[in-house]
């Protein structure tokens, strides 16, 4: 092997490192972003960034996601995309990185809270994207039934309906048949519970 092979070897080598170095750093960033479904239900623009807002919060937590207008381009195309969703009724699926903060290249924030908002890195428009689905409700507690009644409970309350029974069927006017069952009632929420 000559010299100028041998060179040209070890820069072939380190040309595969290279790749395999960008390669593996290129996963590493694919692997923060994340995609998630929205409906636009509000577009605005601002000087510092365009946004978008969600029907249903991301996650549970993040209704906006905004484009900073330091790159006009992208801001543009992806606010044209937004429009066009929000006019239609379409869903949209944005690409966003849920673990960075919301910052621009020269590293100012750009009005994206990051409590409520992250940067769109990407914004896709397909007929087939199905609307987010949100969260079911939690069942309304069922109330608890309440303990049955005593044995002495049950011996009053019969004790007071045979001696109401007797009152209502000596009674002779409405008045007198609602004069015994108010004092049926009276003697049973006396009773024992």
């Amino acid at each position: 092997m000559s010299i100028g092979q041998a060179k040209e070897s070890r820069l072939a080598w380190v040309m595969v490192g290279l790749a395999v170095s960008l390669l593996c750093q290129t996963a590493e960033v694919r692997a923060a972003e994340k995609s998630a479904a929205c409906k636009p239900v509000q577009s605005a623009v601002f000087a510092n960034r365009i946004h978008v807002q969600c029907e249903l919060p991301v996650d549970g937590k993040f209704p906006y996601f905004a484009a900073p207008t330091s790159d006009p381009r992208f801001a543009n195309r992806a606010l044209s995309v937004i429009l066009i969703a929000q006019e239609s009724g379409k869903v949209v699926t944005l690409v966003f990185d849920p673990l960075v903060d919301p910052v621009d290249d020269a590293r100012q924030s750009f009005g994206c809270d990051p409590g409520d908002c992250r940067r769109i890195l990407a914004i896709i428009l397909d007929e087939n994207t199905m609307p987010p689905v949100p969260p079911q409700p939690a069942p309304p507690p069922q109330p608890t039934p309440p303990p049955p009644p005593s044995a002495a409970h049950a011996q009053c309350v019969t004790v007071c309906s045979d001696r109401f029974d007797t009152c209502e069927g000596a009674a002779s006017t409405p008045k007198a048949v609602a004069t015994c069952r108010a004092a049926r009632g009276r003697c049973v929420a006396q009773c024992p519970p």
